[in-house]
Parts: structure tokens; sequence; C-alpha cells
């Protein structure tokens, strides 16, 4: 017999999303985000053309979870070496590392249209992953409720036994295997 679920109880929102963004140096970037900046992710590189994905600046709800508004926009696309070029400029600007573009960085975008007027960039693609795999987690395990009782008895443990030496007395041991000529994810290693 199968039973439908209760739907879960979505947190309210708790205001935007204020990720903690270092320079090089490691130290802190002030972040103020607004509801009129921009999430835009990398999407498509393609030759020298790159697909940008836009999204208004996310919410963050009691869970940590980012929330976006269901609405979006159309894949906006710029030419791969003006990007490049602008976006390591606003890295340099902020102290952010300088590297090349890639699929998947995310970044904050103040002034978000024509590629000269945006007025502030922040790399955020590390901060933004760190939430994608929060999400993730949370998915397959849900928090545990702060207030339950905890469970009245321990868990039970693992009793483990010592496997016998694999040379006998008198014997040397066996010298360590000689690295495999493939490649380092090969499972003979």
């Amino acid at each position: 017999m199968y039973q439908q679920r209760e739907p879960p109880e979505i947190p309210e929102v708790a205001g935007l999303w204020e990720p903690r963004i270092v320079r090089v140096d490691e130290q802190p970037i002030e972040l103020a985000p607004d509801a009129a900046d921009a999430y835009v992710v990398v999407d498509e590189i393609v030759g020298s053309d790159v697909l940008l994905a836009v999204a208004p600046w996310p919410h963050q709800d009691a869970g940590g979870r980012l929330r976006f508004d269901d609405r979006g926009s159309e894949p906006h696309g710029y030419s791969r070496p003006e990007l490049q070029r602008e976006l390591d400029r606003h890295r340099d600007a902020e102290g952010q590392l300088v590297r090349a573009l890639r699929i998947g960085d995310v970044f904050l975008v103040r002034g978000f249209g024509e590629l000269a007027g945006w007025q502030r960039v922040l790399d955020v693609t590390g901060a933004s992953r760190q939430a994608a795999k929060r999400a993730g987690l949370r998915v397959v395990a849900q928090p545990v409720d702060g207030g339950a009782p905890a469970p009245s008895k321990p868990p039970p443990t693992q009793s483990w036994r010592r496997l016998p030496p694999i040379h006998g007395p008198g014997t040397q041991p066996r010298p360590p295997a000689e690295p495999s000529t493939g490649s380092i994810a090969n499972a003979a290693v």
C-alpha cells in the first residue's frame, strides 16, 4: 500500500543571499547585494562565444537554501575575449583571482546589460558551489529537529576483528607494487 507523503514545509525567506567572498589575500570583500543585482552563470562556451544564464539575485531561506524568482531571462551571448577582459578588470579591481573563464562560473553583476555598463562584478563561484552542495545534501539528509528528544538507547557499536598478518613467521613482507604506467585514476593503482 502506497501513501502520499505530506509536502515538505518550505521555510520562509530570510533575506537576500550574502555569500562570504574573499580576496586573494584572504581578506573579506564587503558585499551588500541588492534585489536589482544579477546572478550570472557561464552556461556555455562555444569557440569565441559565451552564453550567460541570468537571474535576479537570489534570496536565502532560514534553512540556508537559495531561492530564485521563477522568472529568468533568455541566454545572453557575449564575445569570449571581450567578456574575459571585462571580468579580469573587475576581478583585479576587487582583489580576486584573475583566471580563465569556465563553464559554471557564477558572478554577482550590478548594472547587468551592456558589458561596458557593468558597475560591479564579483566572482561568487566558490560560494555558489558550496550553496548548491548544501542544498543537495539537505535533499538527501533532512535536518534533524533540534527540539526532538534524543534517542533512549545509544546506537549499536561495531566490533572489528583484526585480520591475520599477510606474511607468516620467518617470511619477509611483500615489496610495494610498482606504479601503473596508465592513468592515476587506474583502478589497479
